[in-house]
């Protein structure tokens, strides 16, 4: 049975919350039709959704898409495969006449360009019960809609450039200087000019 009340104190230690009691726009997230379908048809199953989809179920929205970083193999054989890409296997499900598009990221967490790109829904358990947890509202970019990159590596700051335009569809910004900090870090040998023209 999933238990959706007090938390147990090792998982509150770990920073998460449980979720069902935390409503956007008078919906609450666990109505989303994927995390219902997991569930009440695999409670004892491991699973871990990341990212943009955790933002729009928090938000009260129906994400395009469902990146997993974990997905049991008992869940992933009930799945249609589509697809595989060098970032993901994209499988599909049917849920009431109606198909939601499913991945299971092959990109390690610690490669995610932002801190919000970091948050997640997971399935937890404790002493014999399963506990739907996220750590999405002790993130502060979360909280302010302020981007913040995970590195300034040339190589991550690129990518992170990138993926701007999709959290800025979300509602998402960066800051100037971070965005001049990012760009800097992503053409080192432009620099000069980035400076200037800012």
């Amino acid at each position: 049975m999933i238990n959706f009340q007090k938390l147990p104190q090792e998982l509150e230690d770990l920073e998460v919350q449980a979720i069902n009691n935390y409503n956007m726009e008078d919906k609450v997230i666990t109505d989303d039709p994927v995390l219902n379908y997991f569930m009440t048809k695999y409670p004892n199953e491991d699973y871990m959704l990341r990212g943009g989809a955790v933002v729009d179920i928090v938000s009260g929205n129906t994400p395009k898409d469902y990146d997993f970083t974990i997905l049991s193999p008992n869940i992933i054989k009930d799945l249609d495969f589509e697809y595989s890409s060098n970032t993901a296997d994209t499988f599909s499900l049917n849920i009431k006449d109606s198909k939601y598009i499913i991945q299971l990221l092959k990109t390690d967490p610690n490669e995610f360009t932002y801190t919000i790109s970091k948050c997640y829904i997971r399935m937890k358990k404790s002493r014999g019960e399963s506990y739907l947890v996220s750590n999405i509202f002790n993130n502060n970019s979360f909280k302010t809609k302020k981007l913040i990159p995970t590195s300034y590596s040339e190589n991550m700051a690129f990518k992170a450039l990138q993926r701007f335009p999709h959290w800025k569809n979300k509602g998402y910004y960066l800051p100037e200087e971070t965005y001049l900090s990012l760009l800097n870090a992503a053409f080192p040998d432009n620099r000069d000019i980035i400076v200037m023209s800012s």
